[in-house]
């Protein structure tokens, strides 16, 4: 039996409820500094506040948030977060130091990627 085709009405109300949550997470990004250019969310060289991780793509967004969590991590440590490979966070890791927005130091073979303290 095939499934039934949503009507019009029914996809504009998902599409109104999808809006509506982003523009809340929107709003609850920028409630947390007084002005989106003036306090950083996530402190670097680079302005890493809510407007320029919205800014990123979801890649890099997603790899400087669970950073952030973290606060030092290895791109092993990353990938083992995003189920993806430790090669490809690493390459993440790198646009965003290459950005400005992070740090990487290395101890022995290891290198671990943080957020600067400003």
């Amino acid at each position: 039996m095939l499934m039934e085709l949503m009507q019009p009405a029914d996809m504009l109300e998902d599409m109104k409820k999808t809006l509506d949550e982003l523009v809340k997470k929107v709003d609850t990004l920028l409630q947390r500094q007084e002005s989106p250019f003036k306090e950083p969310l996530i402190k670097g060289k680079g302005p890493l506040d809510a407007i320029t991780l919205l800014s990123l793509s979801a890649k890099l967004r997603k790899t400087a948030t669970i950073l952030c969590e973290l606060g030092e991590a290895t791109a092993e440590d990353i990938a083992a977060r995003t189920k993806k490979k430790r090669a490809v966070e690493s390459a993440y890791l790198n646009q965003l130091y290459e950005k400005g927005y992070i740090e990487k130091k290395r101890k022995s073979h290891t290198v671990y990627f943080y957020i600067p303290e400003s």
